[in-house]
């Protein structure tokens, strides 16, 4: 894939980037950014702009750190889920195996009994 050469501008600093990501990508990630610099600084909290990047830097890495969890844990309970789903398998296998030699036994108590029958019968006679 080829790098994209992107140019952003956040808080009034450009900014130079190669990835292989779109351009847009980025541009989305930068507003974000920007917006998220831009209420820190607003009057409602008047945070130094370096004081905004820290506290808005220090959020993506609070989401990133939960999200890193949460993937975890996903990946945890689908690995139970496999598991489960490979010891069902397990279990449907010998419960068809079981039920086949049952079956086997049954056919040849059939005969067995079949047999017995017509000698029975024949005794009879």
């Amino acid at each position: 894939m080829t790098p994209n050469h992107v140019k952003l501008n956040i808080c009034g600093t450009d900014y130079y980037l190669t990835s292989t990501q779109s351009e847009e990508y980025f541009r989305t990630l930068a507003q974000r950014m920007e917006r998220d610099i831009n209420e820190y600084t607003s009057p409602r909290y008047g945070l130094s702009m370096s004081r905004a990047t820290v506290l808005v830097a220090l959020s993506y890495l609070d989401e990133l750190e939960k999200a890193e969890t949460t993937v975890e844990n996903m990946r945890r309970q689908l690995k139970d889920y496999l598991e489960d789903a490979a010891r069902a398998q397990l279990g449907l296998r010998e419960a068809r195996e079981e039920a086949a030699r049952l079956k086997k036994e049954n056919e040849e108590l059939s005969r067995k009994l079949n047999l017995a029958l017509q000698r029975l019968e024949k005794g009879k006679v």
